[in-house]
């Protein structure tokens, strides 16, 4: 191989890992010019391409009051990206805390009318470079524990049962709760599906 053969390959290779880092492969069919690509989507992403930020609709809630938290997923990479704005399944409870003191969920199945695959699939958006997409969460009246809780899904790949897990928030106290975004399903979609996980976000907010 010449030298200037040598230093065409490795150019080629260069930008062909540099274009893989960034959610899609690029190859060079031959007979055409370098500056002609051929770009198939794929589904890697590195984690710092989405930013999630949250807000708690109030610092403090009664005791009875629902509580909601509004969130933002953030398109930092550089081309467009599909994210999905579903709560359910996407967003993962890395802990819970009331007062410095961890919260144990308590775990339960649950089964939806229609398949929770499809439905966040269904949902995919797609967000442009710069672009954001909002999603909220609320709590709910959880009969066993008799207070609000924050009831979070894991989605399930082999079975139609997925895990809940419901962290009861209805004791006076301050609460610190930590979460992220993955989405876990098909990525059958018009724009690459960001696959990989976001940033942490920790929020806190008072129960009276």
């Amino acid at each position: 191989m010449t030298k200037r053969a040598q230093i065409v390959l490795s150019f080629l290779i260069a930008v062909g890992l540099a274009s893989v880092a960034w959610g899609q492969i690029t190859t060079f069919t031959p007979g055409t010019t370098v500056g002609t690509p051929t770009t198939y989507p794929i589904q890697i992403h590195p984690q710092s391409m989405v930013q999630l930020a949250g807000t708690m609709s109030q610092s403090s809630y009664s005791w009875w009051e629902t509580v909601r938290i509004d969130l933002t997923l953030t398109n930092q990479g550089f081309s467009a990206i599909g994210l999905c704005p579903d709560f359910e399944g996407n967003i993962r409870v890395v802990s819970l805390k009331r007062d410095g003191v961890a919260i144990a969920p308590r775990l339960t199945w649950i089964d939806f009318d229609e398949d929770l695959g499809w439905i966040l699939n269904q949902n995919l958006e797609t967000v442009p470079r710069g672009g954001s997409l909002s999603l909220s969460w609320e709590s709910g009246y959880d009969q066993v524990s008799g207070e609000e809780a924050l009831e979070a899904v894991i989605f399930n790949k082999t079975t139609d049962l997925h895990q809940e897990s419901i962290y009861p928030i209805g004791t006076a106290g301050t609460y610190e709760i930590k979460l992220r975004y993955r989405y876990p399903a098909s990525t059958r979609f018009s724009t690459p599906v960001f696959t990989g996980s976001s940033n942490t976000i920790t929020l806190t907010f008072t129960i009276l």
